[in-house]
């Protein structure tokens, strides 16, 4: 009975050593992979958030692995791979790649524009060549800047050639671009934009960025008549989705595509209906607007007696009003 016994146990601890080392092989390549930026193989996966950059988590036999991914053309590519086991990390590693690199790396161009008298023409893509015109010109482009910036004096242009140009109907200017009547016209003149449907996608900043990028501003008030206010990204980046296709919050805004009232309209609206969260402030109506995965905050904070800063800032979910200095 006692050897029979003993042989039991000994067969016991022969099989326990084997699923241990079973155990070791498995946990030791998943480690290897994590420590080397790879995706976990004997693992299942548990969750996945909705967010961009977008965390997987997957749980294996003892121990729990997280993931960060980021969209690239028709895969993704892992920005951050962490290991932990009783809910103690263990192994990590993080991407030196840039996920910004697609939307930062080359600035995106603007629509063509002009600045004639202190105010900015913008293109329409509409030909007026069939009007009868006298031959002079009311005055000619002179100066230019690059095309992802937005002419700052008077006759000068975000695109090269020295046209001519002339006075159409109100609001309006005409410039003889290669043989053809273009127009030209202020965003005053512009009808509002009909967009209804429409996107934000929010864009976390890499782990790699260092702290003096987290605020990005995305339109100057002095770079358009269109505001009194300046708009900030914080954290990352912000696109908007219109149509089936994603540009950049500025050149949106810029091309008056949209416009920051629809945004902030449609934050209040999302409020009201109960579809988000939100806080009013008591500092003169400074407002926030929290996304599932992004925060809008419209402030109105008076600074003076003659002075209140509106100032509009994007940012991560978490964000508030006082978690940074707005001044």
């Amino acid at each position: 009975m006692v050897i029979r016994m003993r042989k039991n146990l000994k067969i016991f601890f022969i099989i326990l050593g084997i699923l241990i080392i079973l155990w070791g092989a498995i946990f030791l390549t998943d480690y290897i992979r994590i420590a080397n930026l790879k995706k976990p193989i004997f693992v299942i996966k548990h969750d996945e958030t909705n967010s961009i950059p977008t965390t997987e988590i997957y749980y294996g036999l003892g121990y729990m692995a997280e993931i960060v991914t980021y969209p690239k053309a028709e895969s993704k590519i892992i920005l951050k791979s962490d290991l932990y086991m009783f809910d103690k990390f263990i192994v990590g590693a993080i991407s030196e790649n840039n996920i910004h690199e697609t939307n930062n790396n080359e600035p995106e161009e603007l629509g063509k524009i002009i600045k004639v008298d202190g105010k900015l023409y913008y293109e329409t893509g509409r030909d007026n060549s069939e009007m009868l015109r006298c031959g002079l010109m009311d005055g000619n482009i002179t100066s230019h800047v690059s095309s992802n910036e937005i002419p700052k004096n008077d006759n000068e242009s975000n695109f090269e050639g020295d046209y001519g140009f002339q006075y159409g109907k109100e609001g309006t200017i005409e410039v003889l671009i290669d043989d053809k009547w273009m127009v030209f016209e202020t965003k005053e003149s512009k009808e509002k934009p009909n967009v209804t449907e429409f996107e934000l996608r929010y864009y976390d900043k890499h782990p790699m960025w260092e702290e003096d990028e987290r605020i990005h501003k995305v339109l100057d008030k002095s770079e358009t008549e269109m505001y009194d206010y300046s708009i900030y990204v914080c954290d990352g980046s912000v696109n908007v989705l219109i149509d089936g296709e994603e540009i950049s919050l500025r050149k949106a805004l810029v091309e008056n595509i949209i416009t920051m009232e629809q945004i902030l309209e449609k934050a209040d609206k999302d409020l009201n209906e109960g579809n988000i969260t939100g806080d009013i402030y008591r500092d003169g109506g400074s407002k926030e607007y929290h996304y599932e995965n992004y925060t809008i905050i419209k402030l109105n904070r008076e600074m003076t007696i003659d002075m209140t800063n509106r100032d509009v800032y994007i940012g991560s979910k978490d964000m508030k009003v006082g978690n940074f200095p707005i001044y």
